[in-house]
């Protein structure tokens, strides 16, 4: 799956640094509409992070742009199930928000602090299926 950059039709938001933080939006990307396509989504995007292990600026930029799709694909959960597996996908939507946050203003540490979490909630997520 390719990107081809940053569209110009999208709005960008970005409010002072810290607790108002909010990302600029670079990829506008459709919902997901079926469980197998996020279950896809989720998976693929998961194991693309999985082999970021530099967190490199490179390697950052690349993480801030897989989150797009992880983010739909976790919000799919997130409205679509219920109980405890909807609880974990609020949980990872959050996380993946801090993902995508941390990445894109390049801090490594906070990143990987994210992810780390964010896969313990992808296995926990997982074996709930």
């Amino acid at each position: 799956m390719g990107f081809l950059g940053c569209q110009k039709d999208v709005e960008t938001v970005k409010e002072n640094s810290g607790q108002d933080e909010k990302p600029i939006q670079h990829l506008k990307l459709e919902d997901i509409a079926t469980e197998s396509s996020a279950v896809e989504v989720m998976q693929s995007t998961t194991e693309q992070l999985r082999a970021k292990t530099n967190l490199d600026a490179l390697e950052l930029h690349e993480i801030h742009i897989i989150t797009y799709s992880l983010e739909k694909a976790v919000a799919f959960f997130a409205e679509n199930l219920s109980g405890a597996r909807q609880v974990t996908a609020q949980e990872m939507a959050v996380v993946v928000e801090e993902v995508h946050l941390s990445s894109e203003n390049n801090r490594k540490e906070e990143t990987k602090a994210a992810l780390d979490q964010y896969f313990a909630l992808f296995e926990s997520f997982t074996k709930g299926s």
